[in-house]
């Protein structure tokens, strides 16, 4: 899999990040960055999977949004807005509505923010570009990830995808087995659709090689060394046998076995030859 970044919200040495303006406006402030932990640890479970017919945008900015879209994952099986979250506690989706337990008095009370909803609102504005610049219907899903396996959340006809630690799996494989709705081409021309509208480029550095499916060849045994290459050679092998943790005694007693082994054997030979 691809994964492209803005680089608009990279912070650099020395110089705070766009996007800690964006996440104190949100009320989601970077102590400890646990959002954008959040968002890393979702782009390596999936880059363990997904193939390089999928491409992931980080903070995609649009000129309707006063906010950049976390990711965007293209690929055969579609479009998707994902919103990570590192949220933690029982919530309860309804429509549009998100709402958190209280502890306390045990009572459901009103997010803020509504992620639910700032995700809805994020897919819809990717949907409207992209439906206005490509030549064939466009349908994006949103989708609301929480990263903390601890989190619970109860679902009452939610408007979009809610997607918990324990269904992430299920989510990358229905990505891969799902019905190839854009060709690698298209996929490239939606990709390249958000690139212009958000001046961003590809990501330096990948925590996990790209893959390819359009290759037929055998990756299964790359790197991996023979049996002769992990035999000790010259001096590696007194080496090796001195660490073997044998006293003298124990070596003459081995070679004493070994050559009466061997005179039995031929023993044995020289019988079975003389009494034929």
């Amino acid at each position: 899999m691809k994964v492209i970044d803005n680089p608009e919200f990279i912070e650099k040495p020395g110089t705070p990040a766009k996007l800690d303006s964006v996440l104190d406006s949100l009320g989601m402030g970077r102590s400890g960055s646990p959002e954008l932990q959040s968002q890393e640890d979702l782009i390596a479970s999936l880059e363990k999977t997904l193939d390089n017919r999928f491409v992931l945008l980080r903070n995609v900015t649009l000129e309707d949004l006063d906010t950049p879209i976390p990711l965007v994952l293209l690929g055969p099986s579609g479009v998707s807005v994902i919103f990570p979250s590192p949220a933690r506690g029982v919530f309860r989706a309804k429509e549009e509505t998100l709402e958190y337990m209280d502890e306390y008095n045990r009572v459901y009370r009103q997010a803020n923010p509504n992620l639910l909803a700032r995700t809805i609102m994020m897919a819809k504005s990717a949907e409207a570009y992209l439906n206005s610049n490509f030549s064939a219907p466009i349908e994006v899903e949103p989708v609301l990830y929480f990263s903390d396996p601890g989190t619970h959340v109860e679902s009452v006809r939610p408007s979009l995808r809610i997607l918990l630690v324990d269904g992430l799996e299920r989510f990358i494989a229905g990505q891969l087995q799902a019905a190839v709705l854009y060709e690698r081409e298209e996929v490239q021309k939606l990709v390249d659709l958000l690139l212009k509208a958000s001046r961003i480029t590809e990501r330096q550095v990948s925590p996990y090689p790209e893959r390819d499916a359009f290759s037929f060849v055998d990756e299964s045994g790359l790197d991996k060394p023979s049996i002769a290459d992990r035999l000790p050679r010259g001096e590696g092998i007194v080496s090796a046998l001195n660490k073997i943790p044998f006293s003298g005694r124990q070596w003459l007693l081995l070679g004493c076995m070994v050559v009466v082994n061997v005179v039995v054997l031929i023993a044995f030979v020289l019988l079975v030859l003389f009494t034929s």
